[in-house]
This record gives structure tokens, sequence and C-alpha cells, in this order.
């Protein structure tokens, strides 16, 4: 079996900033859900075969990186507006495809993924993440590989090893010594991608690295670690995800459906997607 565990996040924020600007005639905005439904669309079309699929949703920052450290994804701005009115519209988006919606209050998506990856994986099946968020390459492994919907490209181990210079079973550790400014995490100041692959390959993961930094030649580099060793196990705490998360919505609630063109094409129309809906009436050959 193959599960396809979509992160809505990756999707939502896709189709917010790259679709141009859509309303409907009440001046209702629009544009990130047409997006969003054209993304599912395209999805489903390709992967026929797979046998579940989950729309996994964030809802509210996680609880447990809020407590180690107050500063988490603190630097984020507000929601624009016109996204914020439209998240509703995302989620019957989905409804609409039949797709199952997966969220938890304080628990983030990429945990959700992580543990219906683990579920599913540990049953034996195949697992495509579709995501363009390199937080999830710690997941990637035999029979659990990624499909980055912004640029139509698989991630696998020899991408991500091509990418960060370090294979997926290491990347918490590389992510522990560079930090990410998008979610705040601090890592080890002067330690870029390049210097944590040559210190990983060189001493192994993070604990090995904070062995023998008396080793570390770079005298900048070796400073910084000594200083900052803290907030290195701090940020290795914050990347790392969780999978034993409860699965909110049971594996075998998640199988794929084929999708109820009439449904899929009233929404369509509701929403004012004039193209969409005629695609969706040609593919199934409705009679309008």
């Amino acid at each position: 079996m193959t599960a396809i565990l979509i992160d809505a996040s990756s999707y939502i924020h896709r189709a917010f900033h790259a679709q141009p600007p859509m309303t409907k005639a009440d001046g209702t905005p629009t544009g990130c859900i047409h997006g969003f439904c054209r993304m599912l669309w395209v999805l489903k079309k390709s992967h026929v075969n797979a046998t579940h699929f989950a729309t996994i949703f964030d809802k509210g920052r996680s609880t447990h990186r809020m407590a180690l450290y107050p500063d988490y994804k603190g630097q984020r701005p507000p929601l624009h507006p016109d996204l914020k009115t439209q998240l509703d519209g995302v989620r019957a988006a989905a409804r609409a495809f039949d797709f199952p919606i997966v969220e938890q209050d304080g628990v983030e998506a990429d945990d959700l993924i992580a543990s219906y990856a683990d579920a599913f994986a540990g049953n034996g099946d195949d697992v495509i993440m579709v995501s363009s968020d390199k937080d999830l390459y710690q997941l990637i492994r035999s029979g659990v590989s990624m499909w980055d919907p912004i640029k139509s490209q698989a991630i696998d181990r020899a991408e991500v090893i091509a990418k960060f210079g370090v294979p997926p079973e290491r990347m918490i550790d590389a992510q522990a010594l560079i930090g990410d400014a998008t979610d705040n995490v601090p890592g080890v100041p002067k330690v870029g991608m390049k210097t944590a692959a040559e210190l990983i390959t060189k001493f192994g993961g993070l604990d090995d690295v904070l062995a023998n930094v008396h080793r570390v030649q770079k005298p900048s580099i070796r400073s910084s670690l000594f200083k900052n060793a803290g907030l290195a196990l701090l940020s290795r705490d914050l990347v790392t995800l969780h999978r034993d998360v409860p699965l909110p919505v049971p594996m075998k609630c998640v199988e794929s459906r084929d999708i109820d063109p009439v449904r899929l094409h009233a929404f369509a129309i509701e929403m004012e997607f004039d193209s969409f809906a005629a695609d969706v009436a040609a593919f199934y050959r409705l009679e309008i």
C-alpha cells in the first residue's frame, strides 16, 4: 500500500504566494483556495494507485516546543488577513475532494506527519510526504520519501546528501548546529550548512561533535561551539520530530476514496472557479 501524507501548510503557502489574487463577485478572496484545489487535483490524478490520503494541518503552535523555548517561531508575523479568511475554505476544498483532514490542538503538522509515516512504514507500506519543508528530511528512509510540489521533485536520500552534505539520519544533528531562522531555532552562531556537514562527517552526531570541540581546527568555530553547546542541544530538541503522537484519525479512516465529481464540481461552482469547474466536468464527463 502507499500512503500520501500532504503537508497542508506547504500547499497553503504555495497557493497563497504563487497564485494571482482572485476574488468572488462579492470581493471575498479565493486565490489560495483555488491554488489549493489545483494542487490537490494534480496530486490525485498523478497518484491514482495510492491507497491512503491524509491532508495534515497545523492547529496552533506546538505546546511542547513553546515550553522548551518560548521564542520558538516567535518572530513570525501574523497571518495575512486575506490568507486567514481563506483557511476555512481550504479545509472545505479538502473535504470536497474527500481527503480526510487531520489536525490536533497543540500538535504541529510535522509531528503528525512523522507519526503517520512511522505507523504506515511500520506496516510495511510505502509513504510519500508531500511537502517542501526540510524539517521532514529527517524522516526519509527506505520506503519513506518526499515529493516537493513546488519544484515538482522527488526528495530521497541521495537528494538530501546532495543538498545538505549529510544523510537524512543526520539531519537532526545538522539542523541543531545550523539552526533555522524560519522557526527561530537558534543553532550555533558561525556554523553554517557547509561547516555543519564537515563537523558531522568528521566526528559523527551532535554529541560526538561537542565531545571533540577541542579538535576543531578553526578557532572561531571551536570557540562558538564551546560557548553555545547548550543552544545546540536545545536546538536538537526543537527540530526533532515526535513520532509517537496518538493518531487523531485512525489509519483505516484515511483510506483513499474516489472523488465524487458532482460534489467537487458543485464546490468549484460555489467558489466561482469556472475554469476548474469546467476541467472537473470534462474529466468526469458530467452533463451540466
